[in-house]
């Protein structure tokens, strides 16, 4: 009866995938079944859209969706993409973690600037993404020499009349005793051009700098650069292209706001210490 069954089942096979397809809403093999990308990817960002309504924060289903359809289409250079995403509190970034796994994108979590910098010494990535506000993660001795900001506007968890400073006074305090984010991305200029971007709530929108691809508070606009950032900067490694002149083709679709820079060029194959420098020339 068994092989009754079996032999019915390859015979029909082409029909019967389709109608398993449609129930699983997963990519049907003889050998198993294998649940659809697209279904995943869509869960972790209507979660994710759900977090952000329910935070106040800015998302568009549209803008994220037009990150989906770029990673579908680019499916071939996202694949084996590693991602470092530094953040004390990882839980708040979850739904966009999941959201880029699906794309085949790998997400790697750091905790600290220590464990980031450790991490980048070892192993290979293709994009760093960091919040700003690490509180237990001090580093006295950061200076903000390459990489200097400013801020023009009080970022949102700072209170100018506790503060006491001018924004200007502020600004000079940020530099000489960087916060966290601002520090590992100090630190990773020293050794690497590897496309960092500094994702924040309270300094989204006040903080220019010269260092990163992009300072945004937004998961939509996150998820759209990540994924033309890695598609663009992949192919252009795989097909032995330069890529450091990418820049205008990484660009979010959208207008909302976000600040971004010219992107040195690739590192996506290269750890830390033997990435690609400015203008081409090592820079370690």
């Amino acid at each position: 009866m068994l092989l009754v069954v079996v032999v019915f089942a390859l015979w029909h096979w082409p029909y019967l995938s389709v109608w398993l397809s449609t129930v699983t809403h997963g990519e049907i093999y003889p050998t198993g079944i294998r649940v659809d990308r697209a279904v995943q990817t869509q869960q972790a960002i209507s979660k994710y859209s759900e977090r952000a309504a329910t935070a106040g924060m800015p998302f568009s289903l549209d803008f994220a969706q037009a990150a989906v359809t770029l990673a579908a289409r680019t499916a071939p250079a996202l694949a084996g993409a590693t991602v470092l995403w530094v953040d004390d509190k990882p839980g708040n970034n979850q739904f966009l973690v999941e959201a880029l796994a699906s794309f085949g994108i790998s997400v790697i979590r750091a905790y600290s600037t220590q464990e980031a910098i450790e991490r980048l010494d070892r192993d290979s990535y293709s994009l760093v993404i960091s919040n700003v506000n690490r509180p237990k993660d001090v580093n006295p001795s950061v200076r903000l020499s390459n990489c200097p900001v400013r801020y023009f506007d009080w970022p949102r968890n700072v209170d100018p009349v506790t503060h006491g400073k001018t924004l200007d006074e502020f600004t000079k305090e940020s530099n000489e005793s960087p916060q966290a984010g601002l520090a590992l991305v100090e630190l990773i200029r020293q050794k690497s051009d590897v496309p960092v971007i500094i994702f924040t709530s309270a300094s989204a929108h006040v903080l220019a700098d010269r260092c990163t691809e992009m300072v945004t508070d937004r998961g939509d606009i996150l998820l759209q650069y990540v994924v033309s950032a890695l598609a663009l900067t992949r192919w252009r490694l795989l097909s032995g292209k330069d890529a450091d002149n990418w820049a205008a083709d990484t660009r979010p679709s959208s207008s909302a706001e976000v600040s971004t820079r010219v992107p040195y060029g690739a590192a996506a194959s290269a750890p830390l210490g033997a990435s690609r420098g400015r203008g081409g020339a090592s820079v370690y």
